[in-house]
């Protein structure tokens, strides 16, 4: 996604999913904007520590550019297939989700 498609998926998830951890992946770098249980059990699960930033401020500055969001929460929050990205206005690079 390029920065503005990212800014705007970031804005439809703070309105619709306020709940869901944000995490960016930027080269070697893991960014989110607060250490909360999700992001401590993924800097468990990979032995690093994020990056606590604004995450509207990495779109703007991060380089190399962002290749990797890692959203996170409780499955009941989104129970459902992955909306179909077009819909949300959103291009259609690749979207997977991972439930248990």
């Amino acid at each position: 996604m390029d920065n503005s498609e990212t800014r705007k998926f970031f804005n439809y998830l703070s309105t619709n999913y306020p709940s869901v951890s944000v995490n960016i992946y930027s080269g070697k770098d893991w960014i989110t904007n607060q250490l909360n249980k999700w992001s401590q059990l993924e800097a468990s699960i990979t032995g690093d520590s994020p990056i606590i930033k604004e995450l509207q401020d990495t779109v703007s500055d991060s380089k190399p550019s962002i290749h990797k969001l890692l959203l996170i929460d409780k499955p009941e929050v989104y129970p459902g297939p992955p909306p179909k990205t077009p819909k949300h206005g959103f291009s259609t690079d690749s979207l997977l989700l991972i439930q248990r």
